[in-house]
């Protein structure tokens, strides 16, 4: 035993410690084996730590690791918590700087919670070197569960889920649900297959303002038609002023479109009273649910949002935007 080493110290003081073991010669200070478990704190005050561990360096405070394996193939778990009372967290981690703060109550008792110090991630999962690694993974295994959530609400330009990635941001597989508007700096396609095996985009027509649009088909009867809007299209656009664009077939004498109504419109054979030929038309209206100005500008805020995520990326602003 070295003339430092010291064991079963009992230590007074503001801060007493039933039991001290202090070790520099050696590579343990305290080994305790048991059947169930090899160490046990618990504090008898009415607030304290169990057990506290002080790490030197790169080293932690407190390492656990997980089952050995061998011939019984031992699967157990690094650390383990539980959460005590109604709402305590299993594990809690306070990044440097950051307030001992318990988690929003609106998350009740969770698993693991993470607060970071200023400006960093409260936690952090770093995929392992190889093809198809993840660095974090979240599962719902019960009906209508969620596997993955997150809550902003500071704020008008908060983001409560941030994806960057060199290849892409986001990628989903099933349905995706949009609450909100879509704001997209790039082009907005579909992926189509085609007879040759290939997948190819065709890309949406965009508009400096919002509509909504409808097809058709009519006949002439003695030069005439009477054209009715569909209840469910009128329903959800300004009838008060559309616009028909018509398509004639055959020989119909040029046709012209008159008296237009929140039920419908008129199409008229201009020379033929007797015209009977088919054509088609194209209504556009106007959106009337919501506001959608004409060549919009993008807010200020979202400047400014677009702004720190690329400062976050670690790269120019302007470079961001232009690239």
């Amino acid at each position: 035993m070295g003339a430092q080493d010291s064991f079963f110290e009992a230590q007074g003081g503001q801060t007493p410690i039933g039991f001290f073991t202090r070790s520099t010669s050696l590579d343990f200070g305290v080994a305790v084996a048991g059947n169930l478990v090899g160490v046990k704190g618990e504090c008898s005050g009415a607030i304290g730590d169990g057990v506290q561990g002080f790490g030197r360096g790169s080293f932690s405070g407190v390492a656990g690791f997980g089952g050995v394996a061998g011939p019984i193939g031992d699967d157990g778990t690094g650390v383990f918590g539980i959460g005590g009372g109604i709402s305590g967290s299993g594990v809690r981690g306070i990044g440097a700087g950051a307030p001992n703060t318990a988690p929003p109550k609106s998350v009740g008792s969770v698993g693991v919670y993470g607060q970071g110090g200023h400006g960093a991630p409260g936690v952090v999962g770093v995929s392992s070197p190889g093809s198809s690694s993840i660095g974090v993974h979240g599962v719902a295994e019960n009906f209508d569960d969620w596997a993955v959530v997150g809550d902003a609400h500071n704020g008008s330009f908060s983001i409560g889920v941030l994806g960057r990635g060199t290849g892409f941001g986001g990628y989903f597989v099933g349905n995706v649900h949009v609450d909100g508007n879509l704001v997209v700096s790039g082009a907005k396609s579909a992926v189509v297959p085609f007879p040759d095996r290939s997948n190819r985009l065709l890309y949406c027509t965009e508009s400096p303002e919002s509509w909504f649009e409808d097809f058709g088909a009519g006949k002439l009867v003695d030069g005439h038609a009477e054209v009715h809007l569909e209840p469910e299209f009128a329903s959800i656009i300004d009838t008060h002023d559309y616009n028909v664009f018509l398509t004639e077939y055959d020989d119909n004498n040029s046709l012209y479109v008159t008296k237009r109504t929140n039920k419908g419109f008129e199409v008229i054979a201009k020379a033929s009273k007797a015209a009977s030929s088919s054509f088609s038309y194209r209504v556009v209206a106007k959106r009337k649910d919501i506001k959608a100005p004409r060549f919009d500008k993008v807010s200020d805020g979202a400047e400014k949002l677009r702004a720190a995520v690329s400062a976050a990326e670690g790269k120019p602003y302007a470079t961001a935007v232009n690239a």
